[in-house]
């Protein structure tokens, strides 16, 4: 044995001096190849001398090359030949020293580059080896009279002693530079200022081998988040094949390649990541043959310490240790590549899958129903869904392989009959998981289905949060949360229930395995030694995951079918026709034709499929010549907004030819879309920036005002939706977006709703030693959790705060996809999507990195314990504990890497989830508004009962660092009288009533309504007195009813009779379920106007003392506007009316008018006194209402 053993060990050092000039002939090969780059870099930087740690590295492969040099000379001087170990392992030394001078000298470390890795795993196997002697030589030194070591010679003692020591010292050497290369490498390269370019490649592609699989490549990462908070310019660029622009090209390669018709998304999507897929199979491959590797070497290792003294070769112990830490080494190493290989095949795919979601939703036509809901489902659930069967896809073919290892080490141990009965026994508990995994995927998708209404119920009460906080419709709105997330919770404790069952079912297993198993051996009297049950037992605890993971693969390969079945039903949507010849056609024609419309008609789709019922229907052909200025009026649901959408091809057309514009356009829609960015950004819209046109265009749409008041100018950021801007101001941000575009076809879909008269003109072990060595062990674990926390702790928050932008671009851009593409900016749009998940992809693939970076140094770290533990078996004398108890030691150190890798995984991953928690805590401890309900400050039943409100020098702010917008405001608006306030758009209308409702409490100064201080009372107390129309209409997914009466406190009569007042009665009529018809999402079933008739209806229902109409009729016509100002005069006469307006009709006949301009009052009487004085501002606004109608008349 002793002789194969050496033997065995001098093929290996043979097999490394093949290795050393294997290497040195490529190397000389390569370096002719790139003589002539090598000669450009040198006249480029100058070479600097190498590092005194590669030095210190070949002074040491030197040293040992002269002591086995020398051995080999003792030896034959002592015995007259030469002994063939000595003289393979000097040979060896020697290629090594020469391999480590010539890249010394060719290839500067100091520079980066990494030592060859011919030459590390040299250096790692020899400092192994050199420790096994030198541990035996340690043991046979202080070891009893009963123990009997083979013979060595002492000078071999000698060599074996010095060479471990310097072996050790190449292999730290090693390790050093490996760390350290990279990051030194890129100091030179590094840009001086932090926001400079950066190496495409990132610190990945630069990486060595030895980098790669021990995750070396992190350590600057590392390094960078122990010295300060990581931001996004800390993290390396996402590695090319990760790009989202490589990632949807090989996607969309692979898609184009498929027959029309004939469309497979799992075909394409395996087709792009094959090469990635295959060798992630391979390394999965290994790690299964490596870890049952443990269990089939156990049975020898437990009959080697059961054996006689005189049979016992410690030698053969030590090696079976040594092939026992190679496998467990082999399989942590494969495990890590293997799992974070199928996190970078899980990226790429999602963000090839995004990018093919993000296209198709700019492509698709807006009337095909496309809600930001369902892409937003598909984003969050479905590309995630799809990226994490990444795990699972190699679980397909690995489980039955799992299992004919497990049995083939069985029939090899036990015999045919034993083997059987635990096949038999694994597929009655893979039988007995099946139902327990259908029941956990019907509660998940119940689950997901009450989570869904959840999220959609709390998104859209967030959204509207200033609507329900004006109407005081908070609690009630919290109430219907709850009551959703408690029919969540009921469905998540039985889903919690039935995981129980199945953890017990996974830990049982192996116990349910081996007394079905061991059973049989008993009746069929199989022999059962101490290395048989083990090996045994050790294979039951590995053949527990198949077990467990059956049910789970079968549920993750049905839930991925939907996903990827959901995603290619989006797809393969109609797409918007963008035929050359439909927007640029050449026709020659004398009259120079701008828009041809053609006979034909155009409807919406309903969620009734036997409704005929058209939007817009065009008799005749319409020719409109350049340079013509055409208005499109109607009454409110005439089908104005419609008639434009099917001009730009954005409602389907269900007869008749398309219609043709040549030239460019632009679009100005009725609701403003507004982008989050600048102002700026959202005027030039992805054009050039030019100068002297940007200034007139500010000029011309009456913003150089507005800007000149916001701190930043025209770099102030727009909230989501434009929330920080008034409605006038969205609309000229919008008409300076048109102008600039220098379009040769403009749609104005009535622009200057929420514009006053002025500007209209104008315009996001065993032994106690043991024990000591494990705590060691355990020490260096924490200290390693320590150190990768703080960095992984920031790299989790930015995973969650990188997915917001991209959600919030997707939704953005479906709502403004008319607008996007009126204006010809997709690809502008889509190079913003591509660098938002590249951002995304770069967080989450450094993410997955540092954990695997921990798992492989903790399993190292594990691993050595492990082997230190078999060599004191091996080493200790039989009496000194008993083998089959030693052999039971072995057996569970076999997965004692796996136990403490899940325990630190646990404790990390608890760590990062409690960003959760913290950034809960961060958003709680933002000031809250106002008690609802002050108790000992509650106004009486019958407040208000006249309606008076006095204002006393108000002033307002929105921020103690913002300007103030109101400054001391006086005046009084009588009870049960009419008070119009006018001013331009930023003149402090919207905020004085924002002010009446405490939305923003007064910095200065109080406001009493009929002599009550309002700040002295809680919220609802004061909101739920008061009634408005806000100047947004917002309206609810739900019923006609829900929208209607909330709270349910009035009923159908009272209903439909205000239905009656605000002209809205015939239309509810047309629908056969009449108040229980349907809402969509925000309302987007119903014209503008017709819902602002809903709000005024919804008001007019309260019936209460004081009501605030804030543009209330901004998107009717003026037809409809006097019949509701006439049913609003008839309703309101006991109430205090303020009415915020543009049209100077709606106040006209009011009271009192205030006038606003810049947060101060310039004027504030009747208005007849105001037209009296031909000088005053409202006699001006009046005058100039009057000239721009008389205009609009005429032409």
């Amino acid at each position: 044995m002793v002789q194969a053993v050496s033997q065995s060990l001098q093929l290996v050092n043979v097999v490394f001096v093949g290795g050393f000039l294997a290497w040195y002939l490529a190397n000389i090969l390569r370096r002719r190849s790139e003589w002539w780059r090598e000669e450009r870099r040198r006249s480029v930087s100058s070479s600097s001398a190498p590092s005194v740690c590669s030095w210190v590295s070949v002074v040491c492969c030197f040293a040992i090359s002269l002591l086995y040099t020398c051995s080999c000379v003792y030896e034959y001087r002592l015995l007259g030949s030469f002994d063939s170990k000595s003289v393979s392992s000097a040979v060896s030394w020697i290629s090594a020293s020469a391999a480590a001078v010539y890249y010394c000298r060719k290839r500067d470390l100091s520079r980066g580059n990494y030592w060859p890795l011919v030459l590390i795993l040299w250096w790692i196997y020899s400092g192994l080896l050199s420790s096994v002697y030198v541990t035996f030589i340690i043991i046979r030194r202080l070891g009893s009279k009963d123990f009997h070591p083979t013979p060595l010679v002492g000078a071999a003692d000698i060599v074996n002693i010095i060479s471990c020591a310097l072996s050790l010292v190449l292999c730290s050497s090693a390790i050093f530079t490996s760390c350290s290369g990279s990051h030194r490498s890129n100091e030179l390269e590094r840009p001086l200022l932090p926001g400079g370019s950066r190496n495409d490649s990132g610190d990945f592609d630069s990486a060595g081998v030895w980098s790669r699989l021990t995750f070396q490549w992190l350590n600057p990462l590392f390094k960078t988040g122990r010295q300060q908070k990581l931001e996004l310019l800390h993290i390396p660029l996402v590695p090319q094949s990760e790009s989202a622009e490589f990632a949807s090209s090989a996607l969309e390669a692979s898609l184009r390649k498929q027959k029309t018709g004939h469309l497979s998304l799992p075909r394409a999507i395996l087709f792009a990541v094959w090469r990635s897929m295959t060798i992630n199979g391979v390394i999965a491959g290994i790690n299964t043959l490596a870890s049952y590797t443990g269990p089939f070497l156990i049975a020898h290792f437990v009959n080697f310490l059961s054996a006689e003294h005189e049979s016992r070769t410690y030698l053969y112990g030590l090696i079976l240790a040594l092939m026992l830490l190679t496998a467990k080494n082999v399989e942590s190493l494969t495990q890590r590549q293997w799992y974070f290989g199928a996190q970078r095949i899980g990226i790429r795919i999602r963000a090839g899958l995004m990018v093919l979601i993000y296209k198709k939703c700019l492509s698709i036509k807006h009337s095909s129903g496309m809600a930001s809901g369902k892409v937003i489902n598909l984003i969050n659930v479905d590309v995630e869904r799809i990226g994490d069967f990444c795990w699972y896809i190699h679980g397909i073919w690995l489980l039955p392989v799992q299992v004919f290892l497990a049995l083939a080490i069985l029939h090899w141990s036990l015999g045919p009959a034993p083997a059987f009965a635990a096949l038999l026994s694994t597929v009655l508990v893979m039988v007995s998981n099946t139902p327990l995994a259908n029941r956990q995927e019907r509660l998940h998708s119940r689950i997901m289905e009450a989570k869904d209404s959840r999220i959609k119920a709390t998104s859209e009460t967030l959204k509207s949060m200033r609507v329900l906080k004006l109407h005081s419709w908070e609690p009630n709105f919290l109430k219907r949360i709850l009551k959703l997330r408690e029919a969540e919770s009921n469905w998540l404790k039985k889903y919690l229930y039935t995981c129980s069952a199945v953890a017990f079912l996974f830990w049982a297993s192996p116990t349910l395995v081996s007394v079905a198993t061991f059973g049989v051996c008993i009746v069929m009297k199989t022999p059962l030694s101490a290395g048989i049950v083990l090996s045994a037992l050790a294979t039951f605890r590995i053949l527990q995951e198949p077990i467990y993971n059956l049910p789970e693969l079968i549920s993750m390969i049905a839930q991925t079918k939907v996903s990827v079945d959901r995603i290619k039903e989006f797809i393969r949507e109609e797409d918007q026709v963008k035929a050359i010849d439909y927007y640029h056609q050449n026709i020659c024609n004398p009259h120079d034709v701008a828009i041809e419309i053609e006979p034909g008609e155009y409807a919406w789709k309903s969620d009734n499929p036997d409704s005929k019922k058209y939007a817009v229907k065009i008799p005749d052909k319409v020719k409109i010549l350049k340079g013509w200025k055409v208005a499109v009026c109607g009454s409110v649901g005439s089908g104005k907004s419609s008639f434009f959408c099917s001009i730009l091809d954005e409602i389907p057309r269900t007869a008749g030819a398309r219609t043709k514009i040549r030239g460019t356009k632009a679009y100005v829609p009725q609701s403003a879309w507004i982008q989050t960015g600048t102002i700026r950004d959202n005027i030039v819209f992805g054009r050039q920036m030019y100068a002297s046109l940007y200034d007139d265009v500010l000029e011309s749409c009456a913003l150089k005002q507005d800007i000149a008041l916001w701190s930043d100018g025209d770099l102030s950021v727009v909230g989501e939706r434009g929330m920080n801007l008034s409605g006038g101001q969205k609309q000229r941000i919008q008409l300076s977006r048109a102008a600039y575009s220098d379009a040769d076809v403009y749609f104005l879909d009535d622009p200057f709703s929420a514009v006053d008269a002025h500007t209209g003109t104008h315009l996001f072990k065993v032994a106690w030693q043991v024990f000591i060595l494990f705590l060691i062990i355990l020490g260096a674990s924490i200290w390693y959790q320590t150190y990768y926390i703080t960095t992984a702790r920031e790299l989790a928050r930015m995973v969650g705060i990188r997915k917001a932008p991209i959600l919030h671009h997707f939704s953005e851009s479906i709502a403004g996809a008319a607008t996007i593409r009126c204006f010809d900016q997709q690809g502008h749009f889509l190079r913003r999507c591509l660098g938002l998940i590249d951002d995304y992809s770069r967080v989450a693939f450094h993410n997955c990195g540092t954990m695997e970076w921990l798992c492989v140094r903790i399993n190292f770290l594990f691993n050595s314990v492990f082997f230190v533990v078999l060599v004191i078996l091996v080493s200790l004398p039989r009496s000194a504990i008993n083998p089959s108890l030693a052999g039971l030691v072995a057996t569970y150190g076999l997965n004692l890497n796996v136990l403490q890798a899940w325990v630190i995984w646990n404790l990390c991953n608890v760590e990062n989830k409690m960003i959760s928690v913290e950034r809960i805590l961060q958003f709680s401890s933002i000031p809250s508004e106002a008690p609802l309900v002050i108790d000992d400050s509650r106004p009486s039943p019958e407040w208000p009962s006249c309606g008076t409100i006095e204002l006393e020098n108000l002033h307002v702010q929105y921020k103690p660092s913002l300007p103030v917008v109101l400054r001391g405001i006086t005046c009084t608006f009588p009870g049960k009288k009419k008070v119009g306030i006018v001013g331009r758009t930023g003149s402090g209308k919207s905020t004085l009533i924002q002010a009446l409702f405490r939305v923003v409490e007064p910095s200065i100064g109080r406001i009493l309504i009929d002599g009550v201080d309002i700040v002295k009372m809680g919220l609802q107390d004061l909101r739920s007195r008061l009634s408005i129309i806000p100047q947004d209409p917002i309206l609810f997914q739900g019923t006609v009813r829900a929208n209607l009466d909330p709270l349910q406190q009035h009923s159908d009569p009272e209903v439909w009779d205000v239905l009656k007042k605000c002209h809205l009665e015939e239309m509810v009529r047309q629908d056969q379920r009449l108040l229980e018809a349907p809402v969509a999402e925000d309302g987007e079933n119903w014209s503008v106007g017709q819902r602002q008739l809903v709000c005024l209806a919804r008001v007019l229902l309260q019936k209460r003392r004081i009501l605030v109409l804030d543009e209330a009729t901004a998107s009717i016509d003026t037809a409809t506007d006097n019949l509701i100002q006439k049913t609003i005069r008839g309703e309101t006469q006991r109430c205090t009316v303020l009415t915020v307006a543009h049209r100077i009709p709606t106040v006209i006949d009011n009271d009192l008018v205030l006038v606003l301009d810049e947060g101060k009052i310039i004027e504030y009487d009747s208005p007849k006194v105001l037209l009296d004085n031909k000088l005053s501002s409202f006699s001006r606004l009046v005058v100039e209402f009057l000239r721009r109608s008389s205009n609009s008349s005429l032409q």
